[in-house]
């Protein structure tokens, strides 16, 4: 009798897991907004939400579009799935393909030196967007009206 009721409690707890997962759920809201540098809309940057104080609010992110707007979702992946209750550092990144014309490459065999262009990448976005220890900006994203502008400047 004592099995029966081991396993009977065993299965409804695992049942009850995979219902609801580990941990409880937590709300989520609508987060969106529009990103521009000297006025101009900042296309195909990533704009993260980064909580101020550890443990409160979820880290989540989103990739602003042609004319500059965006929506957040969460690191589970779900488009527009916004972000929990509480304060965060906003902050921003996007990086630029470059050719550098000035590098060479020594062929062994022919013993010929050529000019060969590298791909690297350039940060757009002025530093102090870019980390949470420097950007000016911090939002408080509430259960409605999470709908922000943010206008970066180069200088």
């Amino acid at each position: 009798m004592k099995n029966q009721y081991f396993f009977y409690s065993a299965g409804f707890i695992i049942l009850f897991l995979l219902t609801t997962g580990c941990n409880a759920k937590t709300n989520s809201y609508h987060v969106s907004g529009t990103v521009t540098l000297d006025g101009q809309p900042l296309t195909e940057t990533l704009v993260m939400f980064s909580p101020t104080q550890e443990g409160k609010g979820e880290m989540a992110c989103g990739y602003t579009k042609e004319d500059g707007l965006f929506e957040i979702q969460t690191p589970d992946g779900k488009a527009d799935s916004g972000t929990t209750f509480g304060e965060y550092f906003v902050t921003f990144t996007k990086t630029e393909s470059r050719w550098d014309g000035h590098s060479y490459h020594y062929d062994e065999v022919t013993k010929t030196k050529t000019q060969e262009k590298v791909l690297y990448g350039v940060e757009v976005v002025p530093k102090i967007y870019t980390a949470k220890e420097t950007t000016p900006f911090t939002v408080m994203v509430e259960k409605q009206n999470n709908k922000f502008m943010f206008e970066l400047k180069t200088q």
